[in-house]
């Protein structure tokens, strides 16, 4: 009986605690900065990125030569054209694949949120405040 009161107790500070708005920044603050300081950009995205910066160089870089060249395109830099445009092309679609897999940022926002809704989680019995406890 008395473990109980204590564990109960112990629940109702830490509830007291979490409705403090001061103690919710700090907190939100903290875990957002430690979560997306261990989010590790992903080799293959870095890469891809790597390799569309030089597409879009080359691409830019043909059409001032052309611009140069005052409108003469023969075929060979119109097909170097279209073999960049479609390498840009793939390597966009392979940037977009690989942001999907990787984890994304917290924000404070979503953290706040979560946190402010600790009550609703807990219909009040030692089980569900255990349960909620777990995920804090």
């Amino acid at each position: 009986m008395l473990k109980l009161f204590f564990k109960d107790s112990i629940y109702r500070q830490i509830l007291q605690t979490m409705r403090n708005p001061d103690y919710l920044d700090k907190v939100a603050v903290e875990v957002v900065e430690e979560y997306n300081a261990n989010i590790e950009k992903s080799l293959d995205l870095t890469i891809y990125q790597t390799q569309l910066k030089e597409v879009e160089r080359k691409i830019e870089n043909l059409m001032i030569m052309n611009a140069i060249c005052d409108g003469f395109y023969n075929a060979n830099s119109q097909q170097k054209m279209l073999e960049l445009n479609e390498t840009k092309d793939k390597l966009l679609s392979l940037i977009a694949q690989e942001e999907r897999k990787e984890k994304k940022e917290l924000s404070i926002a979503e953290v706040k949120k979560f946190l402010r809704g600790y009550e609703k989680y807990t219909d009040g019995s030692m089980e569900s405040k255990k349960g909620y406890l777990i995920y804090l």
